[in-house]
Formats: structure tokens, C-alpha cells, sequence
């Protein structure tokens, strides 16, 4: 298991069929995959990572619990999840993220120790609401994506209650998880 110490690569970075860029002055990273098919291997990070899964399904085990990801998906990650993910079927991943320092979360819901509901959820609300931000970090919006990331962290706050909330993802046959499948070496500093 591998542990990031900072959102993500500094500076930006490329690896097999990802980019990673910072998001200008906001303390966040955002990373582009497309026609993705090797695994992560079972890593942590010490950021929220909020991702919207495009194309493509995924064998995802969190915190020990085996999901299903898919297409439409928004991945919700709090700091210290353990997570990996193997490749499900012959479309490979096209995948979307951004992931948030601790500072900049607390900043944006004035909370502290904030959890965030996840990890696997089916929204289209939600979805729209991390398309608008993930749309306005890539173009470098830094006002529009810290309004757009208010709203989307607030909804997501374990906090929120119950105010319609989304929907989790199908759970997996025991058994049918990652371990036991080969593993592959997942780029350095790569996230999911």
C-alpha cells in the first residue's frame, strides 16, 4: 500500500493515459484519465478526492468493502481510505478527479474533521455539480470552481442528514474483490 503525502504531483504531471495539474491557488490537484485500463494497486490519500467515472467499470475495495464502479459513478474519498480498483470488462476507464487538501475542505464548509458521505454514489445532481467544478479547475476558474466546490462539498457532508440523499453503489458478491487478482504497479503518485 502506497501513502501520498501531498494531493497529488507537484507541479503537474503526466503517466500512462493520465494528466495531473494543480488547481492554480486553490490547495487541489486535478487528474484526467482516459483509455485507463491498469489497476491501482490498494493506496491511500491524505486529501479528499471527489472523481466522476466517464466511460468504463471498475472491481473497487474500500476500506475493505467491495463496490461496483461504473460509468455516471462519483467516487467520494476522505482522507485515509484505503482503496484500489482492477479493470471490469473491455471498455477502459475514462475518469475525472479533484483532490482536496484538508485545509481547503475545512475552509470551504467551516468544519472541521469533515467527513464526506461515499465512497461509490449515483446522483445526477451531484454529478452535474462535480462536472461543474472538475470543468471550472480545468479552465482555471479558481472563483466559479470554489463556489461550484462549496456547493458540492456541502452536499456530500455526512452532516447533510438525509435531504435526498444519493444513492450508494450495489454492493459486490462476497468474494469478488480485488484480492487474489494480479496486481498491477499503479504510476507513481497516481489517485483514483
Amino acid at each position: 500500500m502506497t501513502r501520498e503525502t501531498e494531493p497529488g504531483c507537484a507541479g503537474g504531471a503526466s503517466g500512462t493515459n493520465g494528466r495531473a495539474a494543480r488547481c492554480g491557488a486553490l490547495d487541489g490537484e486535478l487528474r484526467r484519465y482516459q483509455a485507463f485500463s491498469r489497476p491501482f494497486s490498494p493506496h491511500v490519500h491524505d486529501a479528499y478526492v471527489i472523481g466522476a467515472v466517464r466511460a468504463g467499470r471498475r472491481a473497487l475495495t474500500c476500506n475493505g468493502e467491495d463496490l461496483a464502479l461504473r460509468a455516471g459513478d462519483l467516487l467520494v474519498l476522505n482522507p485515509g481510505d484505503v482503496h484500489g480498483c482492477a479493470q471490469e470488462g473491455a471498455e477502459p476507464l475514462a475518469y475525472d478527479s479533484v483532490a482536496l487538501g484538508r485545509g481547503l475542505v475545512e475552509e470551504l464548509t467551516g468544519a472541521r474533521d469533515v467527513r464526506l458521505r461515499g465512497p461509490v454514489l449515483r446522483d445526477e445532481g451531484l454529478g452535474r455539480l462535480a462536472d461543474g467544478a472538475l470543468d471550472a479547475l480545468e479552465a482555471g476558474d479558481e472563483a466559479l470552481a470554489e463556489e461550484t466546490l462549496c456547493l458540492l462539498l456541502g452536499a456530500l457532508r455526512e452532516e447533510a442528514g438525509d435531504l435526498g440523499a444519493p444513492r450508494s453503489a450495489e454492493r459486490r458478491p462476497a468474494g469478488d474483490s480485488l484480492r487474489g487478482q494480479p496486481r498491477g504497479a499503479a504510476p507513481a503518485g497516481s489517485s483514483s
